[in-house]
């Protein structure tokens, strides 16, 4: 049995961050993070969202020309934030799940 220990960081100390994929290519900043909420009341992280598409989101900007297609959503357990200051990707860039939104 695999215990996980739960670890308190905060959106700001990630937010922006670039994330690179183990031999240290940027694949993109985290630009959105979503959350659900749990039967005990606490949130907890599912995705997050990468690149510019992301940032558009954020901002609340609707599709146009201007929008770049491709945004990345890397699930909680495919990214590590144990140092919030370099996120990086656990996984291959290619498992990663791109949207056009």
């Amino acid at each position: 049995m695999t215990v996980r220990r739960r670890r308190l960081v905060y959106l700001d100390d990630v937010v922006g961050r670039r994330v690179r994929t183990s031999d240290g290519h940027v694949v993109g900043r985290i630009e959105e993070v979503r959350a659900e909420r749990r039967a005990n009341g606490e949130h907890e992280v599912v995705e997050y969202h990468l690149g510019p598409a992301a940032l558009l989101e954020r901002l609340g900007v609707v599709r146009s020309r201007l929008v770049p297609r491709g945004m990345l959503v890397v699930r909680w357990d495919q990214i590590d934030i144990r140092r919030p200051e370099s996120p990086m990707l656990t996984c291959a860039v290619e498992e990663v799940k791109r949207e056009d939104r």
